[in-house]
This record gives structure tokens, sequence and C-alpha cells, in this order.
């Protein structure tokens, strides 16, 4: 695989929704591929995860698009198991393997939200109707977690997936690895630990402040750059909603306040402890974020997406922003629901607004 052919195809990659280019990832791309190209192993699963709307499946669909184009010596699947549509769930992958994907499918199971359990008997299947090149096989799993019932499936679901690829490896003589993406923290939790034996958890960020102008430009933006940062902080996904909304900056906070009071009174009744006193105890983790995971909301907070582990227990695909809802230990997902939530703290009630929230942003 060369690297800088690579990059340079992910480049022509149109993201049809919005009719533009894919937005710089170079960093991320060229650090999973060394990953990928890496023999040293040659049964491997990298788990990716990172903030809700990141970019993580964009840019894997770009990568699956760009290796089909250029990479000889490999060959690249992507599934994304939330999608029912047969074009979206296989996405950029080869169309001929899609096809024989499907052929296979009819004789097993029939469902393919079940891929992951029989990927031995798929890829071993393509082999032998020689419908897949090259010595190395990369599958990549969006939102894996999608159709699992609860935490041990999880555990069962990597254990089951390791064997697989391992039995690939030994039977068709080649390299094998997987990508499972999940957006789910909760799920990423139990990932984190049982990282070593067979799997890596690695971390993707929202876009670089460079990348997020950028792509700001691209959409004809007319709001405030640096604004918007400390709002979304990089977020695509947030961004192009906002796009949706004719750039209503107060209507996308408005939503994003009612999920952190939705969440702050599910924490309070959970716990039978006041509201008030919820609050109290999550100005630790405002002072300083990296003591998040202390408080009595943190297992509240991460099912809801609004914050996440982050640092040492991770490979970094991306440059951290060193900011003040960000640090090396926990961070908040997008930097509006740091501010929401301080704003909540400062003013001793769930019961905020748009405007004392901007306010504390401005200052």
């Amino acid at each position: 695989m060369k690297v800088e052919n690579i990059v340079r195809t992910i480049h022509e990659y149109e993201i049809a929704p919005l009719g533009i280019r894919f937005v710089d990832r170079d960093s991320e791309v060229c650090k999973m591929l060394q990953l990928l190209e890496s023999t040293e192993v040659k049964a491997w699963i990298y788990m990716i995860t990172g903030p809700w709307g990141c970019g993580k499946s964009e840019l894997l669909r770009a990568l699956t698009y760009a290796m089909n184009r250029v990479s000889e010596d490999c060959q690249i699947v992507y599934f994304d198991l939330t999608e029912k549509e047969i074009s979206r769930f296989y996405a950029t992958t080869d169309v001929n393997i899609m096809l024989e994907v499907e052929k296979v499918l009819e004789g097993l199971m029939g469902e393919r939200a079940k891929i992951p359990w029989h990927v031995y008997r798929i890829i071993k299947t393509l082999y032998e109707r020689r419908k897949m090149k090259g010595e190395k096989i990369i599958l990549i799993f969006d939102e894996v977690t999608y159709s699992l019932k609860n935490l041990r499936e999880i555990e069962a679901l990597i254990t089951s997936l390791s064997n697989h690829l391992a039995s690939l490896v030994k039977d068709l003589n080649c390299i094998a690895k997987a990508l499972v993406v999940t957006s789910e923290q909760s799920a990423s939790e139990v990932f984190t630990k049982i990282s070593g034996k067979y799997l890596t958890s690695c971390l993707m960020w929202n876009l670089n402040k460079e990348s997020f102008f950028e792509l700001m430009n691209r959409l004809e933006c007319p709001l405030d750059q640096e604004l918007l940062w400390s709002i979304i902080g990089g977020n695509p996904r947030l961004l192009v909603e906002l796009k949706e909304r004719n750039w209503d900056l107060k209507e996308i906070l408005k939503g994003l306040i009612a999920k952190v009071r939705k969440t702050i009174r599910r924490t309070a009744t959970g716990r039978g402890e006041a509201l008030s006193a919820i609050l109290m105890d999550l100005k630790k983790g405002i002072d300083k974020v990296e003591d998040l995971d202390l408080t009595l909301a943190w297992n509240v907070l991460l099912e809801d997406n609004i914050v996440m582990h982050t640092g040492a227990m991770f490979l970094n695909l991306s440059e951290m922003p060193k900011e003040r809802w960000t640090s090396n230990w926990c961070s908040f997902q997008i930097p509006a629901y740091y501010w929401i939530l301080r704003t909540m703290i400062e003013l001793k009630t769930d019961k905020v607004e748009v405007e004392d929230v901007m306010k504390r942003i401005r200052c």
C-alpha cells in the first residue's frame, strides 16, 4: 500500500449529501494505515471510538473507497450494521464483493447484522470463489454494537471475531485485520477492558481547528468561526445539522440544553438525590475535567454520549485539542456540554436559557 496514493484518493471522495470533497484527516489515515500495514501480528482487531458525530463512519467509507481503487495487495470490506438498505450497508465496498457476500448470506442466516459472527465462512467462501484479491483482508464493522443486547454479548462477539481472524490467517495464509467502530461510550468501556489480548482501543476526535474552519468555509457558514469552535468544537455532524437549520445556533443550543437537563434529572432520580446535590457534586468535574469520572453523574453522562474517557487508555489517532473541556483522562464530547453544565452549576438550577450559556461562552 502506498500511503500517499491512498491519502490523495481519499481527498477525491465526495460526501454525497453535502456535495463537497473530503476534508483533511491525513494524520488519522496515516496512523490507521500504519497499523493495518504491520505484519508482526497477522490477526488483530482495532476498536475505534470517538465523540458522536466526529466523522468516524465517513472517514472509513472514504478509506474503503480509496483502498479499493489504489491498493493491489489488499481487499477491504465495509459493513454498516445500522443500515437496512443494501447500498448503504456496504457503502463503498467493491460491488462484486457485495453481491457475493449477499449470496453467502442466503445460505447462512440471512440477517446482515449477524455478519460479524460468520466472518470465517463468508471470507473463506469469497476466496474459494476467487472474488477476493491480495494477501491482506481488512474488515470494517461500523457501529458493531448496534444489534447487541448487552455488554456480555460485546465480549462474546470480539472473542468470536478474533478466533475467526486467526483461523483465516492459518487456513488462507493471509493477514486478516478488523476495524470495529462504536459511538456508544458504555460499550467503549468494555472494549478498553479487554484491550491487549487481541484488540487495541483507538480514539478518533472531532476535526482540528484548521480543518473545522475549512469545513465551515466549504459549507459557506456565516457564523463566527471562533465562537462556533467554542460551542461544537470541530464536530462535523453538528455543523451539518446547523446548516440544515439555516444556521440557527439558538435552536441547536436549546436542544443541547434539553439533552443535558434530561440527563441530570435522570441521574438525580436514579440515585434518589436532590438535583442540587448532583449539580454541586458535578462542580469538581467542571473545575477539573479529568475528575469527571469521580462524579455521581458520570455513568449517565457516559451513556448519553455527553462525556467520555480519553488519553492513555487509547491509542490516539487524532491530536486532542488542549481546551478547558478536554483532558488526558476525561473529556466532554463537545464544548457546549461543558458550558451548559457550568451554567447550571453557577445558577444552581437546570432551568437555564441559551442567553445564560452564551454569556459564559463569550466571557
